[in-house]
């Protein structure tokens, strides 16, 4: 059977393309799989709510691939991934491929549950996600200002000490470089100052 020709793939096919392409996976044997990918994908989230009070972080990331979107995440995330929806809370575009437009800020899984973007500290965070790979290059100034203004009134709304603004990285167990080598964390703190 000629699996491309198939409903499932059809309904996943700008997805899973795109993810062969773009998305440095260790293993895409998963993409294989389509019935296991619809199933993922349809099935009922099981949320567990981010309490207001409880919030002290937010945890700064990027995507690790050079493009992407909202909606782009969310597929992988639920399909791929198995998990309830998208990670991150925000995402933040770079305008690259026309996936997503410059500096825009596209709101990714509501903030009424937990993310799915720090293990240790989901119940306890709010997630956002720079689109691109920060280990190569800079955000762009577009992101960066749309990132330094929605970090400022997240900090506002739930009282959060800016020490407690963080890099994915600097989350205990965390071995990755998210949200790069190129993102200056105290370079970006001191913004959050002014």
């Amino acid at each position: 059977m000629d699996i491309k020709n198939t409903k499932l793939y059809k309904k996943h096919e700008k997805y899973l393309v795109w993810t062969r392409q773009k998305v440095p996976l260790n293993d895409f044997s998963g993409l294989d799989f389509l019935e296991k990918l619809d199933y993922e994908f349809e099935k009922t989230p099981n949320f567990k709510p981010l309490i207001k009070e409880n919030i002290k972080y937010i945890a700064i990331h990027h995507a690790e691939i050079d493009n992407g979107n909202r909606e782009y995440y969310h597929w992988l995330h639920k399909a791929y991934f198995g998990w309830d929806a998208i990670g991150y809370h925000f995402v933040i575009g770079n305008g690259k491929d026309g996936l997503s437009i410059d500096g825009k800020i596209e709101e990714g899984r509501s903030l009424n549950y937990q993310g799915a973007h720090v293990k240790s500290v989901n119940h306890e965070s709010i997630g956002i996600c720079l689109v691109g790979n920060m280990d190569n290059y800079r955000p762009t100034e577009k992101q960066y200002d749309s990132l330094i203004s929605l970090v400022k009134k997240l900090i506002s709304k739930y009282d959060i000490d800016i020490s407690n603004v963080r890099g994915h990285n600097e989350f205990k167990g965390v071995t990755k470089t998210c949200p790069g080598k190129m993102f200056d964390l105290e370079e970006f703190r001191n913004m959050l100052k002014e």
